[in-house]
């Protein structure tokens, strides 16, 4: 198991000195926003899931499931996104999201960030309300949050109507990717700004620009990792704009 580099002195004291402010300048409610895969952990939640799906044959898919989604994605990768929820249509939202939670159960000893967890914890202690948003699809990540005390209703990823318990293929809400993950979240909480926001890649730009006091980059990717480079724009943007900066690894 991986041994992740925990926040510094210097990082917690800036967190909880910035943290402080907020609490003291903006009324309540007050709101954390976090990305999910490689900022809550060292995993890709949606893609197990949907790795799970073909393995298991749950699903009518394409011959080549992975190979169709990085098509659609070379044109537009929101498209890809919303595909990975449409192609639950006609199932039932109760049978998908217990996969969802079979395909978490599988992995011991999830690959949760320690001082993620720490920094969640000490949130809802101040009692700021955690709100996980994701461009994978919601389904995945809701199992996975669960032990960190964030509840289904908070996580907000790529999702369709559900119509009597059956999911349909119809987009519901903003795509959680880029700019719609800001769209998303002040749709959630009637446009209050988070007080702190993290993420890992450059999609999460705009989310972790929209907090008003701890804007914190993460970075957890090795070079060998597709996600790499999104991660090295994204520690450009921070260290030009003063963010708070932490590497996992």
């Amino acid at each position: 198991m991986t041994n992740f580099k925990e926040f510094s002195d210097k990082t917690w004291d800036l967190i909880k000195s910035r943290l402080d402010t907020a609490l003291s300048e903006i009324p309540e409610p007050w709101y954390a926003a976090f990305d999910a895969d490689g900022t809550l952990w060292d995993n890709d939640a949606g893609n197990k899931f949907f790795d799970y799906e073909i393995d298991n044959n749950l699903l009518d898919l394409p011959k080549d499931p992975w190979g169709h989604v990085y098509s659609i994605k070379a044109n537009r990768a929101e498209d890809a996104f919303l595909w990975l929820a449409q192609i639950h249509k006609n199932k039932k939202i109760s049978e998908v999201k217990k996969w969802a939670e079979q395909c978490f159960l599988q992995e011991k000893n999830y690959p949760y960030f320690e001082s993620i967890k720490n920094l969640i914890e000490y949130l809802q202690f101040k009692g700021v309300e955690i709100i996980v948003v994701t461009a994978s699809v919601k389904w995945a990540v809701e199992a996975p949050v669960k032990p960190l005390g964030i509840p289904a209703e908070n996580v907000l990823g790529v999702t369709t109507k559900i119509e009597n318990g059956i999911v349909t293929d119809l987009q519901d809400g903003p795509i959680t990717y880029g700019k719609g993950k800001t769209d998303a979240l002040l749709q959630h909480t009637n446009g209050v700004r988070p007080i702190v926001a993290a993420g890992n890649t450059i999609g999460d730009l705009e989310l972790i620009d929209s907090s008003s006091h701890v804007k914190l980059a993460v970075l957890s990717a090795t070079s060998q990792m597709k996600i790499y480079k999104s991660e090295l724009l994204l520690e450009e943007h921070a260290q030009k704009h003063n963010w708070l900066i932490h590497r996992f690894r």
